[in-house]
């Protein structure tokens, strides 16, 4: 989900983005990119299953659109169970700590982007209790990972928290800082990214996914469409709104893998887009894993395409200015403080020996975004944060236990 690259940041970052995006994207590295993997699947449900999607496809639209979604769950959800968030069962915060300081270290995957915003937030709730909190940020590339872990786990910490960062790229010292006696926990990750952590909590993106799915065939019935995948990261979710359309009687839904760079060189990526939209001259919707990889390049492809909608999930301040212009049709917003949220209530669990909800049962909801009902305002976390709330008030409970002020956090 996060990493959403802006234009003044550092070009090395820029190359290293699309590993490690918010909610949902973590840095699992750039090996293992291969060739583009097609996978086409024609609708072939019934006309009784396809008229209940539709039927589906529009409940969920109408709540996410004015509220949010959620449903537990990794992988596909059947859509019946994806439904008003205050449906959803949500663990109660644990108390505020009364004991003494804790030494924490936050690993975040990037400096910038939702990592850099979920870390920040874990931070000063942290620093709220009393902490001592040290902050370090990875170049989005295993190795770095892996070496800011070992100089965290060197200095003996009670607690690690990293974003965005998969148990594979640091499943070593994982498995050291456990032999240690360290409690480790993630904000926006889930085991398919890697087992190892003490703590997990996810992003959403399946949901995220099905919600995109549900908006463009609630517009079309004959809906065309690509979702494109990122080499190596199945958690991103593609796969549950590829088979969610399945049931979509008119719908020819088709899957392609994309390597990093595909999505990082502007060039090769309008190339690419070029080139899909001309094979598939009927083609009315492309969908990005998320806005943790540039979405400009798909913007300016597909404006050279007739109705092609361009559609992501998560929501950072660079997709909600191309959203504002019309430039992209949909977005997901899975809020990014009710994650710092989460990830710090995991670590409390965890520190008082009680069981850790898994990484899909913290019952994070999931907004769809548009044009009509994005925020106003400046273009940064903070609008984008006050609109999270305004739909769902996830943070009061947490507030009242831990006596925080989660507007005042930075």
């Amino acid at each position: 989900m996060y990493g959403s690259r802006q234009d003044h940041r550092p070009a090395r970052l820029a190359r290293t983005l699309a590993v490690c995006g918010v909610v949902a994207m973590s840095a699992t590295g750039l090996a293992a990119c291969g060739e583009d993997n097609d996978n086409a699947t024609v609708g072939a449900g019934s006309d009784a299953a396809s008229a209940g999607l539709a039927a589906e496809a529009k409940r969920i639209v109408g709540t996410a659109s004015t509220g949010m979604v959620a449903a537990p769950g990794l992988g596909y959800i059947d859509p019946k169970a994806i439904r008003d968030v205050s449906e959803s069962e949500r663990p109660a915060p644990s108390p505020r700590p009364s004991g003494g300081p804790k030494e924490v270290a936050i690993v975040k995957c990037l400096p910038l982007g939702g990592c850099e915003n979920v870390g920040n937030k874990i931070s000063s709730i942290m620093r709220e209790f009393g902490w001592s909190v040290r902050v370090s940020a990875a170049d989005g590339r295993p190795p770095r990972s892996a070496a800011l872990m070992d100089a965290a786990i060197a200095r003996k910490p009670d607690v690690i928290v990293t974003v965005s960062i998969g148990g594979r790229a640091i499943a070593s010292q994982l498995e050291r800082a456990r032999e240690q006696g360290i409690l480790t926990v993630t904000a926006n990750g889930t085991p398919e990214g890697g087992e190892g952590y003490d703590g997990y909590v996810d992003g959403r993106e399946n949901v995220s996914k099905e919600l995109l799915a549900a908006g463009l065939v609630n517009e079309n019935p004959d809906l065309k469409a690509v979702f494109l995948e990122l080499q190596g990261r199945p958690e991103l979710g593609g796969a549950a709104g590829v088979r969610m359309l399945e049931a979509c009687k008119g719908c020819s839904v088709k899957s392609e893998t994309w390597n990093p760079a595909d999505f990082l060189n502007p060039v090769q990526a309008q190339q690419k887009l070029s080139a899909l939209t001309a094979a598939s001259p009927d083609l009315s919707a492309v969908v990005y894993p998320t806005d943790g990889v540039p979405l400009q390049p798909a913007v300016q492809a597909l404006s050279r395409a007739q109705d092609v909608k361009l559609t992501s999930s998560d929501f950072t301040p660079p997709s909600l200015k191309l959203i504002r212009g019309g430039d992209v049709t949909y977005l997901t917003s899975a809020p990014q403080t009710w994650l710092a949220l989460a990830s710090v209530d995991a670590v409390l669990k965890g520190l008082a020996k009680q069981p850790i909800p898994k990484a899909d049962e913290w019952g994070v909801g999931v907004s769809l975004v548009t044009e009509q009902n994005a925020p106003s305002g400046a273009i940064d976390f903070a609008t984008i944060d006050r609109w999270d709330r305004e739909r769902f008030d996830f943070a009061a409970p947490y507030e009242k236990a831990w006596n925080i002020d989660v507007d005042e956090l930075g």
